[in-house]
């Protein structure tokens, strides 16, 4: 009996293994210049512009030299919270740095339009941060989840 049930659990392991193997893909590493043609067809509303490295550093302390690639589009306008920023990883241990500093952004955007800016605050609650393999993203307005969807598909994420 107990023979029985350690092959049962044996093939229930080697079962839930060959799943995520098969199922639990990281995205894949994409060319910059491939994402930034992704991004910037997904989110051309007219709302957000490309940033520069002096506004990464600027808007979440983070330094461009310090991964393989970041993409960031700002806001047009100090009243508009559109915003787009995909940092490709060079290493894992750099992904909980980003992650905070995409959240920090989200939550000084929050504090920037409490109490007036109540069509921001509702856009910034609809605000995407995601992390995952060797990115971490960070979509907020009006097209953030066509943003990240384009995003998406462009990594093969399923």
């Amino acid at each position: 009996m107990k023979l029985i049930l350690l092959k049962i659990s044996s093939l229930i392991v080697l079962a839930g293994f060959i799943f995520f193997v098969l199922y639990a893909q990281e995205p894949k590493r994409v060319e910059k210049s491939v994402l930034e043609d992704t991004v910037a067809a997904a989110a051309d509303d007219g709302e957000c512009e490309k940033a520069t490295s002096k506004d990464l550093k600027r808007l979440y302390g983070l330094n461009e030299a310090d991964y393989d690639y970041a993409i960031l589009y700002q806001p047009v306008s100090n009243m508009d919270v559109t915003e787009v920023l995909i940092v490709s990883l060079k290493d894992e241990t750099q992904k909980e740095t980003v992650k905070e500093a995409a959240e920090t952004r989200l939550e000084t955007q929050k504090k920037n339009f409490d109490g007036y800016g109540t069509d921001q605050l509702e856009t910034l609650k609809s605000a995407v941060i995601y992390a995952e393999g060797c990115y971490v993203c960070y979509f907020a307005g009006e097209s953030a989840k066509d943003t990240f969807s384009a995003f998406k598909k462009t990594v093969e994420v399923r």
